[in-house]
């Protein structure tokens, strides 16, 4: 409730008692993704940060593998004040965004099966 709250307050938004922002509750799992950058005379800044959304990348291509459904989001209020605090990052600390992880539909894992893109593309696995 922390996350829909700050997203609210960076929003100015104020809801009447019992509501609530559902924009975080969209998915069973979030997962925030984070630099958080150190000083270092070989590894600049912005390298850091690069590798931070890589590594987010590879964590959403490895749930989608894992059977889950993944949607990296994020916003013009993702490091809004409101937001960092509630995710308690330092200065120096950036929020990547969020990944949303969750089921999905049937029909949509099957789309996504191996036999089904052979089908739609041509492409055939052969070996292990």
């Amino acid at each position: 409730m922390a996350l829909a709250n700050a997203l609210d307050e960076a929003q100015s938004i104020e809801r009447e008692e019992g509501e609530f922002n559902t924009k975080p509750f969209r998915a069973e799992l979030l997962i925030a993704v984070v630099a958080s950058p150190k000083p270092h005379p070989d590894v600049p800044e912005w390298e850091q940060h690069a590798t931070a959304a890589g590594a987010g990348h590879l964590l959403e291509l490895a749930l989608w593998r894992g059977g889950w459904g993944v949607m990296w989001r994020t916003g013009i209020y993702a490091n809004s004040r409101p937001v960092r605090q509630a995710h308690g990052l330092a200065d120096q600390e950036h929020l990547m965004g969020w990944l949303y992880v969750g089921n999905i539909e049937d029909s949509i894992r099957r789309s996504l099966s191996p036999a089904c893109r052979a089908r739609h593309t041509g492409y055939r696995r052969t070996g292990s």
